[in-house]
This record gives structure tokens, C-alpha cells and sequence, in this order.
């Protein structure tokens, strides 16, 4: 089953009466439980894609259906509770509250949704935070930590309401290279529980432990490499070379 379909999607901004078209007639499934990257040069649109297939902006044209739920048509009140309750966000930059702490934060988004009680919600962010281990700052102000503990805080909060989707916008871009590595290892230990990522990046070697890898040029798709589950027998640096040669040859 799939868990996203996107038929011939166009977004067209407009400043000045200048059209630029940076979608460009997108088309794909995701399959759910897949892990998929979205990979191109600055300005090819992968941005722009993650946001208009989630809802975050609206399309020109097109369709894009997430687990059988059409979000054409959708009011901004309706595409904000699909984004709620069906789908988790992390981005570059976590956006995470300055006045609350890393708790509070997380568990925000749970008692917004009112699906569960306040008991309840807490609970799962505790369990949470204890599962990415960092149950030991859960009382601290976000200046008070590391970047990989604000970026760890941002995936128990996009996971507070168990989402069917989880989206990833450059997660690991301002991390060094430990953090990024211990980002993309909870990554895939969610997407073999059974977690559908569609994740952002720049970075070959975040891309290569994907299932998937969508090349984006010019706001069209040009082409896609299957890269299949990783597993314990794989070889991340073979997985790893074969996709840094792939890019190459798309001129990355």
C-alpha cells in the first residue's frame, strides 16, 4: 500500500508578475514503510516538494494524496489537523520554544491534538525522551544543551503523536558528523518499526542508508536509485560509494 501518491505536481510562485515554476509535473509513489531521500543541486526543488506534498504550502496544480486522504480541496484548518495527528516534521533548524523546556516542548504538540489525556501524552514523552536518551536534561532550557540533544528533542516531539509519516527537512545539516550519524541510526531503527520517512538532504552518505533515492533537477524528476533495505550484512561504505558515483554521473 502506499502511503503517499503524487500525480503531476506543479508549484508556481509569483513576485512582481514574474511566474517561476519550480515544481515542474512531479510524479511518484512512496510505498509505506519506505524510507526514501530527495536529493538535487540548490534550487532544484526539494524544498519546495517536501513541503507542498505535506501540506505545508499549496500546490499550483496536481494532486498528492497521503494515506488515501486527498489534500486537494483540504481548508488550512483541515491540512493543519492532518498535519497533526498524521505526520511528524523535523527540520535544519528545530524550532524548538525558547521559553518552554525540552519536556514541555515535546509534549506540546500532544496536548494540541487532545486525542489523549495530559497523563498519557507525558507518559509517551518520557518514554520517549528515555528511548533517545535524553531523559537526563528533560527539565532543560534548550540553551542549556547540545545540538544533538535539541535535535534528539525534536524527534521525540514529531514522534508525541504517533505519526503515520515523518517528514525530515536537512535534520542532520547543522550537526557535526557524530551527531548526524546517531540522527540517521534512530532514523533507521524507526523505518524497520515500521516508520515511512521521506527525508531532505545533501549529504550522500545520510542518503545512501535510505531505501530509495529521488534526484531532483530543474524541478523534475531525473532519475531514482533503488538502494533496498539496509541490513546488518549490508556494507555502509560499498552502499555509500555507490551513491556518491551515482551522483556524479547526475552532475551533483
Amino acid at each position: 500500500m502506499n502511503i503517499i501518491e503524487v500525480r503531476n505536481l506543479v508549484k508556481t510562485f509569483e513576485n512582481n508578475s514574474i511566474k517561476t515554476t519550480v515544481l515542474k509535473g512531479i510524479s511518484f509513489d512512496m510505498a509505506e514503510g519506505e524510507f526514501v531521500a530527495v536529493m538535487g543541486q540548490s534550487g532544484s526543488g526539494k524544498s519546495t516538494l517536501l513541503y507542498n506534498i505535506s501540506g505545508m504550502d499549496q500546490m499550483s496544480s496536481g494532486q498528492v494524496t497521503i494515506d488515501q486522504v486527498d489534500l486537494a480541496g483540504k481548508s488550512d484548518d483541515q491540512l493543519a489537523e492532518l498535519r497533526l495527528n498524521m505526520m511528524g516534521f523535523i527540520f535544519q533548524n528545530n524550532y524548538l520554544l525558547k521559553n518552554l523546556s525540552l519536556f514541555d516542548n515535546i509534549c506540546l504538540p500532544g496536548f494540541k491534538a487532545k486525542n489523549d489525556s495530559r497523563e498519557v501524552v507525558e507518559e509517551r514523552a518520557q518514554q520517549l525522551m528515555k528511548r533517545l536518551n535524553i531523559e537526563d536534561v528533560k527539565d532543560s532550557a534548550i540553551h542549556q544543551v547540545s545540538g544533538g540533544q535539541l535535535q534528539r528533542a525534536a524527534i521525540c516531539r514529531s514522534l508525541i503523536n504517533q505519526p503515520r509519516i515523518l517528514f525530515a527537512d536537512e535534520p542532520t545539516g547543522s550537526l557535526n558528523s557524530r551527531n548526524a550519524e546517531e540522527v540517521m541510526s534512530i532514523f533507521n531503527q524507526l523505518n524497520r518499526e515500521g516508520m515511512s520517512i521521506l527525508i531532505v538532504t545533501h549529504d550522500p552518505k545520510i542518503a545512501s542508508v535510505t531505501d530509495r533515492i529521488i534526484y531532483l533537477k530543474d524541478g523534475q524528476i531525473e532519475a531514482q536509485l533503488e538502494l533496498g533495505k539496509l541490513t546488518e550484512s549490508d556494507n555502509p561504505r560499498l552502499r555509500e560509494e555507490k551513491t556518491l558515483h551515482w551522483l556524479i554521473q547526475r552532475g551533483f
